[in-house]
């Protein structure tokens, strides 16, 4: 918010060496148009004045469904994570990505930078959509439950193996494979979910994100050298990097850029044509694709969710948009307050986790956030493989299946 409030402020005016130098860098002189100006600050705060009175106003009254409610055991959480570590890890070995998990990857960073920009391109090419999906929602989701169960004090040994293991298989992978901000929002997101569970002094608050950016910054050092980055750097792309397409939105749409049509997602995923916004490409190829084409890399940017929506059908879209982030708000609400699905622990990760979908909301329009790789999709996926497990486990079913063995 910060970085994109600064782009909005700035103007074709001189504020001096050092602004100039964060300026051009990221948006390169690509400044709002001044009779753009009030679109630009109405669309950035649009959510901020629309969604604390539309969740409240929103009341729903629907009553819980028992059959979703379950104890997770460790025994049904041991089983459901082994079968989602096999899917996982099976889909990194049939792809022939097994430097993922060695580091081997990583570790060609310090031998040409640019190959391995490219080298993890193509991974990102050849894993799936689930691959990423269980990365970056469905693992963490059960690190939440796995935590939560520890902070409950039942069985705390095994809680605390199985949240150590996923800790570190999860920042694991995401090394080896460069991911950086995920990594970041993850360990943030266990912080918060902590605190949720139990009061953190506020010194731990401020302390353990500053431990955070510290070895994600000793990670880019490891990938590009002492020369090519800082801790100065980092803090710029931090606030800077995400928001700096935010004004090519509005200059370009819909004056050099036709509106790119509504992207209805879920009709694709039952293979009936539909618009498929591609505005976070065109915007991307605007602003780097003097660097990138040459590499014959496609690239993207991220801008929140009400620009992305403004860039498929205009204004009063951007509002609705804004409306339904609203309901999504209430409704996880709803189902962290009464405990709708499973017991509390996995109530409680879901809600954590469903706060990380609002999160990419401010980098991505809500059809990503339903059924792409940082989408809730995956959250119920792993809410779906412990009720599936624990519906078996309840029936008893492999006590049979053991007998016949």
């Amino acid at each position: 918010m910060f970085g994109a409030i600064i782009f909005g402020l700035a103007e074709e005016v001189s504020y001096g060496e050092f602004i100039d130098f964060i300026l051009n860098q990221y948006i390169q002189g690509e400044y709002v148009k001044p009779h753009l100006k009030g679109l630009y600050w109405a669309l950035l705060f649009l959510p901020l004045l629309i969604l604390p009175i539309a969740c409240v106003k929103f009341n729903i009254k629907l009553r819980p469904i028992n059959y979703l409610r379950f104890d997770v055991s460790s025994l049904s959480f041991i089983i459901s994570l082994c079968l989602l570590l096999i899917i996982f890890i099976g889909e990194i070995i049939l792809t022939n990505n097994t430097g993922i998990l060695t580091l081997s990857t990583l570790s060609q960073s310090k031998e040409n930078y640019t190959d391995y920009i490219i080298g993890r391109s193509d991974i990102f090419s050849s894993m799936s959509n689930r691959f990423f999906g269980y990365l970056y929602m469905t693992l963490p989701f059960f690190s939440h439950m796995a935590i939560y169960n520890f902070m409950k004090g039942e069985n705390k040994k095994t809680w605390l193996l199985l949240s150590l293991f996923l800790i570190v298989f999860i920042t694991l992978v995401s090394v080896g494979i460069n991911q950086k901000a995920p990594l970041i929002i993850f360990y943030l997101s266990l912080l918060i979910g902590i605190s949720l569970k139990k009061r953190i002094k506020g010194i731990f608050i401020i302390l353990i994100p500053l431990v955070v950016l510290g070895l994600v910054n000793l990670l880019q050092i490891f990938v590009q050298g002492d020369d090519g980055w800082n801790i100065a750097l980092s803090f710029f792309h931090t606030i800077f990097r995400a928001p700096a397409a935010i004004p090519f939105y509005v200059n370009y749409y819909p004056e050099q850029l036709p509106f790119v049509g509504i992207d209805f997602g879920f009709l694709a995923n039952l293979h009936i044509p539909t618009t498929e916004a591609k505005d976070n490409i065109d915007i991307h190829t605007v602003m780097w694709g003097q660097y990138f084409e040459t590499a014959g890399v496609t690239g993207s940017v991220s801008a929140p969710f009400q620009f992305r929506a403004f860039a498929q059908a205009g204004t009063f879209f951007a509002l609705f948009n804004v409306l339904l982030v609203a309901l999504f708000f209430r409704l996880i609400g709803w189902v962290y307050k009464n405990t709708i699905i499973g017991d509390k622990a996995v109530s409680h990760s879901f809600f954590n986790q469903s706060l990380i979908v609002l999160y990419f909301l401010s980098q991505t329009h809500i059809k990503d956030c339903i059924w792409s790789s940082y989408g809730i999709i995956w959250i119920l996926h792993g809410v779906l493989i412990i009720l599936i497990i624990n519906i078996l486990l309840r029936k008893r079913i492999y006590k049979s299946f053991l007998y016949k063995i």
